[in-house]
Order: C-alpha cells, then structure tokens, then sequence
C-alpha cells in the first residue's frame, strides 16, 4: 500500500506543477499531451543548463550600444549555427 500511495501523491505533485506551469506559460494543462510534455522537459533543460550572465555585462544591460552588439552576435551566431546544420 506504500508504493501505491508514493505513485499516487507523486502524480498529484506532477499535475499540480504542470498546472502551474501551464499557467505560467498561458497553456492549457488539460490538452496537454505526453509529447507537450516531453517538450516542455527539454525547454526546461534547456533554460536550466543556460550559462550565467558575467557580472561586467549584467553592469551593462540597459546600455543600448552594449545591447546592440549583442543581439547582432546572437543573430551571427543563429545563423552560423543554421548553416552548419543544413551541412549535415
């Protein structure tokens, strides 16, 4: 009975986060399918993996020049790395 009682609070913590998170992100948990949520659990990697901001650029965050150069890097970078992909 322990087990079954563990299974069964662990899936009502699972509802009650996705729900939170549904909300959070202006989805609806209800239609949610396994492959939203497998998608979910990679964006979720993804943003957990994400390099910390260096302190000197955080300084610099409502500097437009700064902010300039570095969205023209990330679309650089986008692009760069959309051609290696399409090399295969």
């Amino acid at each position: 009975m322990g087990a079954a009682q563990a299974l069964e609070r662990a899936a009502t913590v699972l509802r009650e986060r996705t729900a939170t998170l549904a909300a959070q992100l202006g989805i609806g948990a209800s239609g949610m399918g396994l492959r939203a949520h497998g998608l979910l659990d990679e964006l979720a990697d993804l943003l957990l993996a994400a390099p910390g901001v260096p302190t000197g650029l955080a300084r610099q965050a409502h500097d437009a020049p700064t902010r300039a150069r570095l969205q023209a890097l990330a679309r650089h970078g986008a692009a760069r790395n959309a051609a290696w992909l399409r090399l295969g």
